[in-house]
């Protein structure tokens, strides 16, 4: 597998789910990419999850977007 594409998948969907995505989605997206080969994008996503779930509670990331006028 390509670790630098884990790595790219893994860091969008931390991204992802820091600003609001439901763990389920990414989950649900997660399985249709392995179910699809697309190997190096759920083993990201499962790298992710785990981080992200594994400290719920005490996750300290969150992206609030601003716009700049």
């Amino acid at each position: 597998m390509d670790k630098d594409l884990i790595i790219l998948n893994y860091e969008a969907a931390l991204l992802s789910l820091s600003i609001g995505l439901p763990a389920e989605d990414m989950i649900e997206m997660m399985e249709e990419h392995a179910l699809n080969d697309d190997l190096e994008i759920a083993q990201g996503y499962k790298l992710a999850l785990e981080d992200y779930l594994s400290k719920e509670r005490t996750f300290n990331c969150s992206v609030k977007p601003v716009i700049e006028e």
